[in-house]
């Protein structure tokens, strides 16, 4: 029974981790350009004959800016990242798991923007312009939302 009861917390666990990171995406208007950089198996920028990253729906330059901005506006914000279902659990370990599992998934969500976005084939030639932070950067910032 406990081991049925671990398993679906484990499950729930990350169902909530993935849909948490989704919506500060979503918040930030970089779901659609996380989506390519992600890929199903292979991020848009690496198959061969692909069209560039920014030639896709939400991937333009102007909105991937403007996402960008408001990524590293909530991230430097007075009030940190906002884990709205993580503070609802009630449990403080759990709570700490959760989000130490939160900021792993969107260090590596950002990540695969950073990749997808720098990558010569991506077509952001400005990428520098609005790509303000390498990933060791966010990685360490994000470790102190861990505290």
């Amino acid at each position: 029974m406990q081991d049925m009861l671990q398993g679906d917390v484990e499950a729930h666990s990350d169902t909530l981790v993935r849909e948490e990171v989704a919506t500060i995406f979503r918040r930030c208007r970089l779901s659609d350009v996380l989506y390519r950089c992600q890929g199903a198996t292979t991020p848009a920028t690496d198959r061969p004959g692909a069209p560039a990253l920014s030639s896709y729906p939400g991937c333009s330059q102007s909105q991937l800016a403007q996402g960008m901005a408001a990524f590293y506006g909530m991230l430097f914000s007075a009030q940190g990242i906002p884990w709205v279902m993580c503070e609802q659990i009630a449990d403080l370990d759990l709570r700490s798991i959760i989000k130490g599992s939160c900021i792993k998934l969107l260090g590596a969500a950002y990540q695969a923007i950073y990749d997808g976005v720098s990558n010569p084939h991506g077509g952001y030639p400005d990428a520098p312009k609005f790509l303000l932070h390498t990933p060791d950067q966010i990685a360490s910032i994000l470790e102190l939302e861990a505290v």
